[in-house]
């Protein structure tokens, strides 16, 4: 039987504890190589693909509505990893609603 995590969803104001949780979920489920540069020894594209997938679902389920929309066109999970590093970066400087604009017009 699996076991299941429950963190709470990055909103916008939450990401340094998010990423912990989040990678150790990724590390667990054997899929944190994916929120990096592809592993030249991950040579299977298959295995990448579905590696990448999971990730990308895993993201998804842990991400609260506003953000979830705001990455909705990345196609891989490192493209959605650095997405949310970069908010991340913008609201240590900007109030949320500026951050959350920002966001949506890219």
């Amino acid at each position: 039987m699996a076991t299941k995590f429950e963190i709470e969803k990055f909103n916008g104001n939450n990401f340094s504890l998010w990423k912990l949780k989040m990678k150790a979920i990724l590390r667990k489920d054997k899929y944190l190589a994916a929120i990096g540069e592809r592993p030249a020894e991950v040579t299977d594209d298959s295995k990448w693909d579905e590696m990448d997938g999971n990730a990308i679902a895993n993201l998804y389920l842990a991400l609260a509505d506003g953000v979830l929309s705001s990455i909705e066109e990345k196609k891989s999970a490192k493209k959605i990893w650095d997405h949310l590093a970069r908010f991340n970066v913008l609201s240590d400087y900007l109030v949320f609603d500026d951050v959350a604009a920002a966001i949506l017009e890219e």
